[in-house]
């Protein structure tokens, strides 16, 4: 077994660096936020309660901006979807979403989306995807989104700042 090509991997990336950066950054502050603010799960699980942050949170649509409303648009119409394994082999389906998620919640659940695929594999140019040109566009919608929860969630942008 031979030593894996490093530079051929981050040459996949080439031109997405910074917006991975970026979005790596916001997100894993905005989690560590989440759980300095109590969203976590229980009993003793330190893992942040997406679910409960995307009930209870604020979400001023009508104070959103262009970025923000553009960012809303593109997961109504290209969704992220779902790893799933099936057929021995990995693919993605569609989000299923239950009757009473809200719209807000929705969201939430794409963005968590998002960085579990991101994070777990499968999202790369040599991989290959349907369409890799949404998975650029689905990062920056989620720093949009998550700039703007933390925009209008006080406590949660404090923590996610430092401030305390």
């Amino acid at each position: 077994m031979g030593k894996p090509d490093i530079e051929k991997i981050m040459a996949e990336i080439e031109g997405h660096g910074d917006l991975l950066l970026r979005f790596f950054v916001v997100f894993s502050r905005f989690e560590y936020a989440l759980k300095k603010t109590n969203y976590w799960l229980f009993p003793g699980k330190v893992q942040p309660d997406w679910d409960r942050f995307g009930r209870e949170f604020s979400f001023p649509v009508e104070l959103a901006d262009n970025s923000v409303l553009k960012a809303i648009e593109y997961f109504k119409e290209q969704p992220p979807k779902k790893q799933v394994y099936r057929n021995n082999g990995l693919d993605f389906d569609d989000i299923v979403f239950s009757a009473k998620d809200t719209d807000k919640e929705k969201l939430v659940k794409y963005v968590k989306t998002v960085r579990n695929n991101l994070f777990h594999g499968g999202k790369y140019p040599l991989i290959y995807q349907e369409d890799p040109s949404r998975n650029p566009k689905l990062i920056e919608a989620c720093v949009t989104l998550l700039l703007f929860f933390l925009e209008h969630n006080k406590s949660v942008c404090d923590e996610f700042v430092g401030l305390d």
